[in-house]
């Protein structure tokens, strides 16, 4: 068995995911698994202030390590 520790917080960069959110047809998607009250950011500048606040960090970094078991 074959034990690997992924960083999601050296994954899950703005670079990675704004062209990924920005896209209306993934924004459409993942609006079913938002609060009620949640709401999207738009545009680009919008996506990448909330990439970069501290409460996206925060849970970035509290679920940064997650063991991957490989059979």
């Amino acid at each position: 068995m074959l034990l690997f520790v992924v960083d999601l917080s050296t994954a899950i960069t703005s670079e990675a995911m704004i062209p990924v959110l920005a896209d209306p047809e993934v924004q459409q998607r993942l609006l079913p698994l938002l609060p009620e009250a949640a709401e999207l950011p738009k545009t680009e500048a919008e996506l990448r202030d909330t990439m970069h606040s501290p409460q996206f960090q925060q849970v970035v970094n509290a679920g940064s390590s997650f063991d991957a078991l490989l059979n």
